[in-house]
C-alpha cells in the first residue's frame, strides 16, 4: 500500500501575508545549493493574519528561490509587474523549461486575455524565453518567437533532454480531451513529431496519442530505467494519478491512483499535479498540485490560489507497478 505524506511545512512556506500571496502554475529546478521556481498568474498584496487578502494585484508570472530552508520571491516591484512581459498587450503563461549551465530556457504560452476577462486563456502563440539562473526582481531575458502553435496543439507542457535531443511534450485538444503528444528537437528551431507508427517525422499529422484525458501542465522525470509522470485526469479533478513507463515512444498504459485532494469540493478545484524533481529526494517524489476557486470573490482567502505538496515513496510506487495490471 502506498502511503502519502502531506508536506505541511513546505505548504506553509507559500502562505504569505505580504508581497507574493499566491500563484497558479509551478515549475522547479535544482541549481547547485538552491531551487529555482517560477509561477504563472500571481497575486501580490497584503493580507490579514486571519487569512484574508486585504488587497491584491494580479501579475502574470513571478519567480522564487529556495535556499537554506528559506524562500524569496521575485517580480518587478517598481511598478509591480510580471517578471517576463510579452509584446502587443499579451502576457506569458510559463510552461516547462530546462537548465543548462547558468542558463534557463522556458516554453511560454503567449496569451491574449487574462483570467479575469470574459474570454480567458486564449493562446496567441508559443515563445521561448532564455534567461540566467540568477533570479532577481528585474531579470534580463531574450525572446525567441516560434511557429509552434498550430493544429490546436500546445507544446512545452513538459520537457526532458536525452542524448542530442530535447523531447518536448504537448497536448492536442480533441473535444476538450487533452491528448498527450510528443516532438523532439536539437536546437528549438526544427522539430520532428512522433506519429502513429512510432516514428519521428517532420509531418505533424497523425500524431501518436501517448495518453488521453491528460492535463495542461506536467513534468517527466527519469529515475533509473523508468520515466515517471504525475497528473490530474482532465486537468481539473480531485484525483492524482501516477504513470510509470520504460519508453516515451509508446502509449502510457500503466498508471495508479495515488491521492485524492481533500480541497476539491464545492467551488474549490484542484488541478495540474506534477512531480517536482528539484524538491524531491533520492527515495521520495514531491508532487505539487494547485488549489483554486470557481468564484472570483473567494480569491480573498489565502487558502486559495497557491500550491500544495505531498510526498510519496519511489520504492512503494515501483512495488505497486510490479503487481499484475
Amino acid at each position: 500500500m502506498i502511503k502519502i505524506r502531506e508536506l505541511t511545512e513546505l505548504n506553509n512556506k507559500f502562505y504569505r501575508f505580504s508581497g507574493w500571496s499566491g500563484a497558479d502554475g509551478i515549475y522547479s529546478f535544482k541549481v547547485a545549493d538552491k531551487v529555482l521556481l517560477y509561477f504563472s498568474d500571481t497575486f501580490i498584496g497584503d493580507s490579514s493574519k486571519n487569512g484574508i487578502r486585504k488587497d491584491f494585484k494580479l501579475i502574470n508570472n513571478s519567480l522564487a528561490v529556495i535556499k537554506n530552508d528559506t524562500i524569496d520571491f521575485y517580480y518587478n516591484k517598481n511598478p509591480i509587474s510580471s517578471s517576463f512581459v510579452a509584446s502587443n498587450n499579451s502576457y506569458y503563461w510559463l510552461e516547462d523549461g530546462i537548465v543548462e549551465g547558468d542558463k534557463l530556457t522556458i516554453f511560454a504560452l503567449k496569451m491574449k486575455n487574462d483570467v479575469l476577462s470574459s474570454l480567458p486563456f486564449e493562446i496567441e502563440g508559443i515563445d521561448i524565453i532564455r534567461t540566467s539562473t540568477t533570479f532577481k526582481d528585474s531579470i534580463e531575458y531574450t525572446i525567441q518567437e516560434t511557429n509552434l502553435y498550430s493544429n490546436n496543439i500546445v507544446w512545452g507542457i513538459s520537457l526532458i533532454k536525452e542524448n542530442d535531443y530535447y523531447y518536448v511534450f504537448g497536448y492536442k485538444n480533441i473535444y476538450n480531451n487533452k491528448c498527450l503528444v510528443l516532438s523532439r528537437t536539437k536546437d528549438f528551431i526544427s522539430y520532428e513529431y512522433l506519429n502513429e507508427k512510432g516514428i519521428f517525422s517532420s509531418n505533424i499529422d497523425s500524431l501518436l496519442i501517448l495518453k488521453d484525458h491528460f492535463e495542461a501542465e506536467s513534468k517527466i522525470v527519469k529515475k533509473g530505467n523508468f520515466y515517471y509522470i504525475a497528473y490530474t485526469k482532465d486537468s481539473i479533478s480531485s484525483e492524482i494519478f501516477l504513470i510509470r513507463t520504460d519508453s516515451l515512444l509508446k502509449p502510457f498504459t500503466k498508471e495508479i491512483k495515488i491521492y485524492t485532494c481533500p480541497e476539491h469540493q464545492g467551488n474549490i478545484i484542484t488541478y495540474n499535479a506534477k512531480i517536482q524533481d528539484a524538491l524531491s529526494s533520492r527515495d521520495n517524489f514531491v508532487i505539487s498540485y494547485n488549489v483554486n476557486t470557481l468564484v472570483n470573490d473567494e480569491h480573498q482567502y489565502l487558502s486559495i490560489y497557491r500550491p500544495r505538496f505531498i510526498e510519496i515513496s519511489i520504492k512503494e510506487i515501483d512495488h505497486e507497478f510490479e503487481k499484475d495490471f
